[in-house]
């Protein structure tokens, strides 16, 4: 599913940046990714460097451990201060995702609750 997902967003022109595990599974796939270090190793460069910087549009974020869930407080903090879309489930990115295609297609428009409720 994230395969799937993360593919969609490179078809669409955004580059990928993950940390080490993320970033070779991607690769194994054929996608190009910007491996960077997780926020709790201490090395730079990290996503909140790269968030602060304006190098980051969209964060979609999957803690899985007890680390991640808190490099995760601190990139969703930064996320929020920079302004940045921030995504934590594969429900929310496949919906935000959805919503990038459809606005890149132009099918946006209005419709009224009267056009949805036609019998």
């Amino acid at each position: 599913m994230v395969m799937t997902l993360a593919k969609r967003l490179a078809e669409m022109g955004f580059g990928l940046v993950a940390t080490g595990g993320t970033a070779r599974v991607l690769e194994r796939h054929g996608m190009t990714v910007e491996v960077i270090h997780k926020v709790g190793a201490g090395y730079r460069p990290n996503v909140v460097d790269l968030m602060k910087r304006g190098e980051i549009a969209l964060v979609f974020n999957t803690p899985e451990d007890g680390r991640a869930r808190k490099d995760s407080a601190l990139i969703r903090r930064t996320a929020v201060a920079q302004q940045i879309p921030y995504y934590l489930t594969v429900d929310g990115i496949q919906a935000a995702i959805g919503a990038i295609e459809a606005l890149l297609k132009e099918e946006q428009g209005a419709t009224s609750l009267q056009e949805y409720h036609r019998g």
